[in-house]
Formats: C-alpha cells, structure tokens, sequence
C-alpha cells in the first residue's frame, strides 16, 4: 500500500502544496499539542522510503527518519486513527523518550499521505476530546489540500461532470417551450422523489424549483441557447418531494422540437460544492486573519516576483502601504549581516523565487532617520500542481531584541574588564563608552562624575562613534537640572528622549549642529548617593526600549560599583596609614613611660625594708607594666608587619626540629596547668621558613592551647606532609572551643571571645591576627580547622622547601 504509485503521487503534490502555501505549521502543531495537552504534535509525509516531517512542536527532530522507523507507517496503513502504547512504539520513538502516540491520516485524492500526531512522555489514557483534536488537525489540512487544487482542477471537473451526466443521463429533464416536462429520468427520480408518471406533463418550475429560485429557472431556461454570456451552469434551489431544499446545478441546452423548441436540464447536487465553497471562504478568512494577527511578517510574489501580499506585520516593517505596487522599492535598504548592501533583485524573497535555499537568512533593514532592525528570513518557492512555479513566500522574525541582547552580553564582558583594571575613570572612560555606543550603533556618550564639593557634573570622557564630532560642543561641567546629564542627576533615574525636538534640554542650534536627535541617560548610583551619570546620544529618533533600558542600568551599576570600590579603597588605605601612623606614635610614646615605671619599680621592690603588703603591690605594678609593654610590642609589630617596615625572609629550615623546641619550653606551662601532650612530629621536615617568625607562631598556638584549656586537658601537636607543595602543623585541644558566632571574628585585632573574659584569661587578642599575617607573608595560611568534641583545632600550612 505505501508503494502504491497513486498514493506516492498524492505525497509530491501534497509537499509541493504544503509548501506553496506557507502555513504557519510550527504555529499549528503548537495549537493543536496545545488544545490535546501533550508537549508533543508534529505533521508529516511519508513517500516511498521516509517519514519527512513539515513542523516539529516541543522536540528537536531529524528532517526525515526511514519509513521502517517511523510511527506513520502505521498511521498510513490502516488509513484510520492509530492509538500506541510504549510497547508498541518505534525503537526510535522509544529512544526519544515518548510513551503514548496517537496520529491521524492527511489525505488527498482519497490516498492517505500524511499524518498529524501526538505524543506524550508518559503512558496516558487518550480522552475521546484529545482524539477529536487530532483528528479534526488532520481534517483541516485535508481541506485545506483539497481546496487548493480545486482552482486547477475547476474547468476540468465541469467537463468531466458534463460527460458523466449526458452518457448516464443521470437527472435529465426535457422541458418544453411552455415548460412542461417531457421527458423524466431516473437519476432525476432519485434526486427530487417524483417518479417518471408523476413528473410528466407537470410545470418544470413548480415541481422542481423551490418557491425563491422559480424566476430565475424561468430565466435560465428562456436564455438557454441564446446568451453566450449565461452561466453554463446556473444554480438554483430545487425541492424535494419530501419538502427539503437543496442547491443544484443544471446543464441546459435546446434544440427543436415538432412543438417548439425543447430545453434539455442535466441537473447536479450541488450541495457538497456549496458545503466546499463555504468551508473553502471559511478557511480563506482564517488564514487571512491567521496572517494577519501573528506577529510573523509574510510576504509573497508571483511567479514574476510581484508583491502579491503582505500582511499587516510586513507592512509595518517596511512602511508599505495597504495598497501594493508593481515592485519592491521603497525607502529602505536591505543588508547583510556584514554591513554589505543587499541590492533590490537579491532580497530574501526574489532568491527564494530563484530556487536558492533561504533557511534562517540574517539580514538588517534600515530605514531614514531610524535604528536598523534586524532580522531572519526563511523562504520557499511555490508549486502549482503540475508543478509550474506559482511565485514565493518569505516567513520574516525580527531580532533586533535578540541582536542587542548579545551584543550587550559581550559589551558588559568588555565592561567588566575594563572595570578590572581599577584605573582612574577619566583614563578608562573613552574606552568604556566606546564599547557601549559600539554595542547600541549610536553615535556617541559622555561620562560625567559628580564634584560634591562645587555641586556640579564634570565631563570626564566623551566617545564620538566613527570619529563623528557630535559631542565636540558638550559643556565641561552643569549644574543639577540643566541639560540633559543634570535632569538625569537630578532625578536618580533613567531618563529617556525618544527625540530632542519635544523637549527643552538640549537648543535647536546644538541639535542642528551635531544632529543628535535622541538619547538616554543614567545616573551612576551607590546606595543613596548619585556619583555621576552615563549619557549615551543616537542621531535617530529612538523609541524607548525595556529591556536596552535594562542592560544600559546594568552597565552604569557596574561603574557605580567601580567607582564605589575605588573609593572605598581609598579611605580603606587612608585608614590604615592614619591607624599605623597612631599606633606607632602612640607605642613609642608610651614605651619611655613604662620603660622608667619598670625601672623605678624594680630598684624599689630591692628595698629589703619593703613590707609584705608594699612588696606585693609592687609586684602587680610590674606585672601589670610588663603586660602593656608586650601589648604595645604586638602593637609595634603587626602595624610594621602591615606597613612593610618588618620584613619575613622564608629560607630552608627544619620545622620539626623547631617544633620540638617550643614544645620543649612550652612544658612547664603545660605540666603546671595539668595537661597531657600527643606529639606526632617526624624526624625532620623541611620548609621555608622565617625561624623567629615561625617560632612565634609556634609560642601564641601553644601557649593560647594551654591557657584555653581547663585543668587537666589534652593538647595535640601534629605535623606531616600537606600535599606535593605544603607542610601541615596542627594543635589541638580540649578546651572551650570556639563559638560558631564567634569563628568570623577569631582573627580580628584586640578580638577576645566572650568564653575568655568571663574566664579572666588575660590576653591582648592580637596574638591570632599577628600569627596569620606572619603565616601569609610566608606563603601559607593560618585557619581555624575542623574539631570533633570540646576544644578547637589550628592549622598552618607551610610551602615546602
């Protein structure tokens, strides 16, 4: 059956309709998936050897897939609705995913030819409403392939139809010239119900036409033989005998007769061509409105490349008027994706007509005193059904959106890395604003930064686009509210001019001599505060656009971002040396002070007359003296550390054996406080290290591991192999452990964690921060490790020697 020669000529007029046509079939499959609810729909031919699909919804698909693969096989065989189950499905369509398939035959000429079908990811039970979809889908395209051979085929049917009727002489009716029947056959007894015996001899017009269309059988009888301009086949209503009306057609013809002359009536049921011609009008007028609603623009020619159509869509792309011409010119001009102008007889539609494959075709179009917008076209030459070329089709979806959306995906990645360089904003202006104008195709911007302390805008950087000098003219600084950067900054927001011409910012001398026409500006933000604006100027007018508007926000974002980190940078540094410089005035005025307390107290405390009470109180002075001095020795340190005065020279040295040491003289603290050690150092192990560095951050992790710890605890030291580049020490402990709120703070400066000060351990909370900067400066890290049970664990990593 699916070799059958008459059916493989039904499919090549069935594709070549198809794609005469231009139907929306992608929009279609998508309808009817849409209305049977299922994520799948597809319309396809099968010929002699594959299954080729015209329009795929919800799923990539190959263009054609061999006819032993294919679900429309089946669909074609039985000639009737197939319903699939996964077990009965294809291996291909089981590969894809698909567990429920229901597809309906495309006939034309009473071949099947096609398919409409569904499918669906899950095995489902197919409702009786879900099926009627389909099935009415596939009984729209059978209509619609129906009627468009009907123009062809119109001549020839009506010769056919005459030569049927004489030779059978099916509904024949004799009528003489008073218009009596004389003559009654049984076609016509069929048709109207009356016999032979009750039709002859009675009034033609009042047996056989209805009551509206007597006049005009009278008419078309008298006429019969003598108007050449008389309709071969008038139609009229007729009636039934049972009293039902109906449309029929007659043949009529005269010749003498020995009364007169006779009038011969081949009469047809027209019922089924006027149902054909209705429902041909219907779905004329839905194809008509389908073209006209959807946003795709249409555009077809004849054979000779006339315009033929275009529906409202197309029309507004290119200003074209309700009324077509002879021919395609215009104002617009055509461009490749290149820039490369298209000429006239090159347009997507006349290649399309030229046989040229047309799929997916970038092109711009660009209009005076408007932006390009861009587009792709996918086209196809008509077939009659014999073949002849009937003209073109072109299918236009615009993406200028789309364009402009990638274009600012790689403009905000060149942003970014302009940004990266931190330079100051009057070196990285240009630059920045050049890749923005680059990216919109207008003609030029300006950055303008905020001078808080004179209340102004100052012009930092201009970019003229092409070298055009249309921002040769722009002031060098403005007050809030003047020109069109000051309204910007003085509302902290977007502010966008579709044309210059409607409002007053910027003079008709200055539009007139640099030609800008529309523009759009944005303040430059950082919380509350407004640090500049970008203004960006087109020499078109230009229609405001939500999402360019968008992305341009993201661009200035991104700069008030920079601008932000620049600053706080610099009060973080300025900081930071106002912070050293105190803390080095303040550790060396107090150093001479407590250097001549210390003195003083200890000359005192030889006093061999001192009493117990004064000798004790002494000592806590001592004491308490010697504490501070440690603090501001820290102090010292970490802000020399910090300023680079203290320099960390790493070199080649044994960490094991300098563990061993600190631990050696850690002991006596350890045993005082009742603590047990677990030591697991190796041997010997080398590292770059600075030793006197490394010891004293060796001594702090000891000595906070013993302090921290409640009497009688576990201190663990461990040092090993840390990966091919590092070495690791860890010290563990028992002791209080380390508050989760607390762990982002451990090794800020003067920080002490709530647990110690309620224990009254003394500390300065910079041992920690020092030890981190000395570990850094080598190379290495200093972290808060993980812990199972009380206590905490530290590591430092050190790079390999």
């Amino acid at each position: 059956m699916l070799r059958r020669p008459g059916r493989l000529a039904a499919v090549e007029r069935a594709r070549l309709l198809f794609t005469a046509t231009g139907l929306p079939l992608e929009r279609m499959a998508r309808l009817t998936a849409t209305a049977a609810g299922v994520p799948y729909a597809a319309i396809s031919l099968l010929d002699a050897d594959s299954e080729r699909f015209l329009a795929v919804h919800g799923a990539e698909a190959p263009a054609e897939v061999p006819v032993d693969e294919s679900m429309c096989q089946f669909v074609i065989a039985k000639d009737a609705l197939v319903v699939v189950d996964a077990p009965q499905l294809s291996a291909r369509a089981r590969a894809a995913g698909l567990h429920a398939y229901a597809g309906y035959p495309i006939r034309l000429d009473g071949a099947a030819v096609g398919a409409f079908c569904v499918a669906d990811v899950a095995s489902r039970e197919w409702s009786a409403e879900q099926l009627d979809v389909v099935r009415d889908a596939a009984d729209l395209f059978t209509n619609l392939l129906a009627n468009d051979q009907s123009a062809s085929r119109s001549t020839l049917a009506a010769a056919q139809v005459d030569t049927v009727l004489a030779a059978m002489r099916e509904a024949y009716v004799a009528v003489d010239h008073g218009g009596r029947i004389l003559q009654w056959s049984g076609g016509a007894e069929s048709m109207f119900g009356w016999e032979p015996a009750e039709a002859v001899g009675r009034p033609f017009d009042d047996l056989v036409a209805a009551e509206q269309s007597r006049a005009a059988a009278r008419t078309a009888r008298a006429l019969a033989g003598h108007r050449t301009d008389q309709p071969a086949r008038p139609l009229i209503w007729a009636r039934h005998r049972d009293g039902h009306e109906f449309a029929v057609e007659m043949a009529l013809s005269t010749t003498p007769g020995p009364d007169g002359p006779v009038v011969h009536a081949f009469l047809h049921d027209a019922t089924e061509r006027m149902d054909g011609q209705r429902e041909a009008a219907r779905h004329r007028a839905f194809l008509e409105a389908l073209l006209e609603s959807i946003d795709t623009a249409v555009a077809a020619c004849d054979a000779q490349g006339r315009p033929v159509l275009l529906n409202h869509a197309m029309r507004r792309i290119f200003e074209v008027p309700e009324e077509l011409g002879e021919s395609w010119d215009g104002r617009y001009e055509l461009r490749e994706a290149d820039g490369t102008p298209i000429p006239k007889e090159r347009i997507p539609l006349l290649r399309a007509l030229a046989g040229e494959e047309v799929r997916d075709l970038p092109y711009s179009v660009h209009l005076p005193g408007c932006s390009p917008r861009y587009f792709r076209a996918n086209g196809h030459r008509m077939y009659g059904a014999d073949g002849e070329t009937l003209g073109a089709v072109l299918a236009v979806m615009e993406t200028t959106d789309q364009v402009r959306t990638d274009r600012f995906k790689d403009c905000e990645v060149a942003v970014a890395r302009i940004l990266e360089r931190n330079d100051d904003p009057a070196g990285i202006g240009e630059e920045l604003l050049s890749a923005v104008t680059d990216a919109l195709e207008w003609a030029g911007g300006a950055l303008w930064l905020v001078d808080e302390e004179a209340g102004l805008l100052r012009l930092t950087a201009t970019c003229d686009r092409d070298g055009a000098a249309h921002l040769a003219i722009t002031p060098q600084s403005l007050a809030r509210g003047e020109g069109f950067a000051g309204v910007a900054w003085e509302r902290a927001r977007t502010v966008w001019v579709r044309d210059f011409t409607t409002v007053d910012m910027i003079s008709a001398e200055t539009m007139a001599r640099t030609g800008l026409r529309a523009g759009v500006a944005l303040p430059i933000r950082s919380a509350e505060h407004t640090l500049g604006v970008l203004s960006f100027f087109s020499t078109h007018v230009e229609e405001p656009q939500r999402v360019l508007a968008a992305l341009l926000a993201g661009v200035a974002a991104h700069v008030g971002q920079h601008l932000e980190r620049r600053r706080a940078a610099g009060l973080a540094a300025e900081l930071a040396r106002s912070k050293d410089e105190y803390i080095g005035l303040v550790g060396h005025e107090l150093r001479t002070p407590l250097t001549s307390i210390s003195s003083y107290t200890d000359l005192v405390l030889d006093d061999p007359e001192l009493t117990e009470e004064q000798r004790e109180l002494l000592t806590v002075v001592a004491r308490n003296a010697e504490t501070l001095r440690g603090i501001i020795a820290s102090l010292l340190d970490l802000a020399a550390l910090d300023s680079g005065d203290a320099t960390v020279r790493p070199q080649r040295a044994d960490l094991a054996s300098l563990l061993r040491e600190a631990l050696a003289e850690a002991e006596p603290e350890i045993a005082q406080r009742g603590h047990s050690t677990i030591v697991d150092v190796p041997p010997s192990l080398m590292a770059q290290a600075d030793v006197p560095r490394i010891r004293q951050v060796i001594d702090t992790l000891l000595r906070n591991a013993a302090r921290y710890t409640p009497r009688g605890g576990r201190i663990t030291v461990r040092l090993a192999d840390d990966g091919p580049e590092f070495v690791a020490l860890t010290v563990s402990d028992t002791g209080m452990g380390i508050p989760e709120a607390d762990r982002s703070k451990l090794f800020n400066r003067f920080f002490r964690g709530a647990g110690a000060k309620e224990a009254g351990i003394p500390g300065s909370g910079l041992g920690l921060a020092i030890s981190r900067v000395v570990v850094e400066r080598h190379g290495g890290s200093l972290s808060l490790g993980e812990h199972s049970g009380p206590g905490c664990t530290f590591v430092v990593r050190l790079p390999k020697a």
